[in-house]
């Protein structure tokens, strides 16, 4: 016999859930090798535009080193490349990015799950 779940309904209800939130992480890899990768959980968020207002709060705060500032980059010229895809992201992908001449990569990134979702093994 199967053993009654926590939590867990039973009958035609118990399908996968139609919620779903937005985790917005930050990525530092300090010498584009991934070996000296970082990750910083930025939040969690029931909207796309919620998710997206932190990711530009915290990108201009904390991640940018001050070359970020009112939604715009002030000297993309000081790096290699810089990206923000604010305006063109769909539900998942890289919302800001910045490359220096050293080779240290800073992502803002966005990512949208599916909550209870049952394990599969």
């Amino acid at each position: 016999q199967k053993r009654q779940k926590r939590g867990a309904e039973r009958g035609p209800s118990a399908s996968k859930s139609n919620t779903f939130v937005y985790l917005v992480q930050a990525i530092r890899d300090y010498n584009q090798n991934g070996i000296e990768k970082e990750f910083d959980t930025i939040g969690i968020y029931t909207t796309k535009a919620l998710a997206l207002d932190a990711a530009s709060d915290a990108f201009e705060d904390k991640y940018s080193n001050g070359f970020f500032v009112d939604g715009k980059f002030t000297e993309p010229s000081a790096f290699e490349k810089v990206e923000d895809n604010t305006n063109t992201i769909r539900d998942e992908g890289r919302v800001f990015y910045q490359l220096d001449y050293e080779g240290e990569e800073t992502s803002i990134t966005l990512k949208k799950i599916q909550l209870d979702v049952p394990f599969q093994g």
